[in-house]
């Protein structure tokens, strides 16, 4: 026979007659770097960073590959950063968490009609809808003919990008931020509940109910070592002119428990 035979695999073997594989092959794996020639205590570094930090490092190897546990456990976060997207909005408990904290909750349609569309096509999550756009301004001018003066900030809850985390965490963040606002002497608006929101939809909002400020609490873009994060926004005298085709405004993302302040 002649050329070089194939092994079980269907690979060709080396071609020893001339040696030039095999010498390529040893340094290839010269090239690829020795654990075992690690400094001293290296290893014994990996636990302590992977207690620093939600990034996969010390993963370990099997052969060429990542140990089978760590290959599940990611392909276990992938899903739940996909399901997270598609959760459904739980809008009865943000109602009621609302109403727990004395707020007002009024719930708001954005132009984003379905989840597709939210997703294609971000500006139909920062407009309000024609119907919920006319209801605000309605409840602003009953305030102003109540004798209420404008509020100095109006809450939006929104499950954007990940329902799971506003269903889990945003009545908790919101009635502690409602608790220390009030000890301020702060005045609150109604809060918006907004369902396939986008960040943008503060400015609308803010114009429509005349405040001073606008907040918001939005689903974050779910990552694998978070599906339930949220975002917490603030703007400063919110205009429908501000950051028209993006989400720019001040804000502290990644608000879950395991980052929350101890």
């Amino acid at each position: 026979m002649t050329g070089p035979a194939s092994d079980l695999n269907g690979d060709a073997s080396p071609d020893r007659t001339t040696g030039g594989d095999v010498a390529g092959a040893s340094a290839a794996e010269a090239a690829v770097p020795d654990r075992a020639a690690a400094p001293e205590g290296l290893d014994n570094v990996w636990p302590v960073l992977a207690k620093l930090t939600h990034a996969r490092v010390g993963l370990g190897r099997c052969g060429s590959g990542m140990p089978t546990e760590a290959m599940l456990r990611f392909q276990a976060d992938h899903a739940l950063a996909r399901d997270a997207v598609f959760e459904p909005f739980d809008v009865e408990a943000v109602r009621d968490a609302c109403e727990r904290a004395g707020l007002e909750p009024i719930v708001v349609d954005t132009q984003a009609r379905t989840c597709a569309q939210f997703l294609r096509m971000p500006f139909a999550g920062r407009q309000l809808s024609p119907d919920s756009r006319t209801q605000l301004e309605q409840v602003a001018r009953d305030r102003a003919a109540a004798g209420l003066a404008d509020p100095d900030v109006v809450f939006i809850v929104s499950d954007g990008l990940s329902a799971m985390g506003v269903n889990l965490h945003a009545g908790a963040v919101l009635r502690s931020a409602v608790e220390l606002l009030r000890s301020a002497g702060v005045a609150i608006g109604p809060v918006l509940i907004a369902h396939r929101g986008r960040v943008g939809l503060m400015n609308e909002v803010g114009t429509a109910l005349r405040s001073a400020s606008t907040a918001m609490l939005i689903g974050e873009r779910p990552g694998l070592s978070a599906p339930d994060s949220v975002g917490a926004y603030f703007e400063y005298s919110p205009t429908e002119t501000a950051f028209p085709t993006s989400d720019l405004p001040g804000c502290r993302c990644g608000t879950q428990p395991s980052n929350w302040p101890r």
